[in-house]
């Protein structure tokens, strides 16, 4: 058995990757940015085994004769590996229209305008009024991000 206790910190994570948080908030200010990697992964309990089978010459079951030359003699081992997730950034700006560049590859991240409010449904993580599902979850739930370059919540 195995524990791992790390932190992980830099300003820009997977620079070449384009499924991580690549883009900077500041390009002018790395500084800004800078937080929990997008591989950070803070805890790590690894549990490994070895179990030889209870078959074959010396063991409970078929212990003589040709069935203890056939099944004897075999192992199985595995491992399980428990760790806490990783972090994530909330993005907005997908579309041109709310981006960072003209052209719409950079995402930026939106406004904080309340305190987010976390429902930890896989249709629903933060709330979100334009998503049926946090709805669904929490009638009475409120905005919590504003998408970059608004100035009202939708």
């Amino acid at each position: 058995m195995a524990y791992t206790l790390s932190k992980n910190i830099d300003n820009v994570s997977e620079t070449l990757e384009s499924l991580g948080s690549a883009n900077a908030q500041n390009i002018r200010n790395f500084a800004s940015w800078r937080g929990l990697s997008d591989f950070d992964v803070p805890n790590r309990v690894v549990a490994s085994y070895v179990y030889e089978l209870p078959f074959g010459k010396g063991k409970q079951f078929a212990n003589h004769g040709l069935l203890s030359w056939i099944v004897g003699g075999f192992r199985t081992s595995g491992s399980y590996t428990f760790y806490s997730g990783k972090p994530f950034t909330v993005n907005s700006g997908g579309a041109i229209g709310n981006s960072i560049d003209p052209f719409g590859i950079e995402q930026a991240v939106p406004n904080v305008i309340g305190t987010p409010k976390v429902l930890g449904n896989v249709n629903c993580w933060f709330y979100a009024s334009t998503n049926a599902a946090c709805r669904a979850l929490d009638p009475t739930g409120y905005e919590c991000f504003c998408p970059a370059g608004s100035r009202t919540v939708r």
